[in-house]
């Protein structure tokens, strides 16, 4: 229920706050303020540019799987999964007025 979401979430800054120093957390919201080459320099990558990718991404991540536990992220998993299968499948309005012309 919401007071196991609290928990997690919860849990999920405690887990940052032990892993890493002020000085890098001030750092990492200094990433929203650089330029792409910059980023790429820095071996930043972009973030995924469809749910289908970020899910890819997230699974392959045990940092945050290890921060959410395993039935928040099995969870997660599925929930996504459901929600990108429901996305391809509808036709979008830009996809009407385009191909259709109404």
């Amino acid at each position: 229920g919401i007071g196991g979401i609290k928990d997690e979430r919860q849990d999920l800054k405690d887990f940052v706050l032990q892993r890493f120093s002020r000085e890098q957390l001030e750092k990492l919201e200094k990433v929203f303020e650089m330029s792409e080459e910059e980023r790429a320099k820095r071996g930043i990558k972009p973030l995924p540019s469809t749910l289908h990718n970020a899910v890819k991404a997230f699974k392959a991540d045990p940092l945050i799987q290890e921060a959410l536990g395993e039935h928040l992220t099995q969870s997660f998993i599925d929930s996504k999964n459901l929600e990108w299968s429901k996305y391809t499948q509808s036709v979008s309005d830009w996809e009407r007025d385009r191909y259709m012309g109404y």
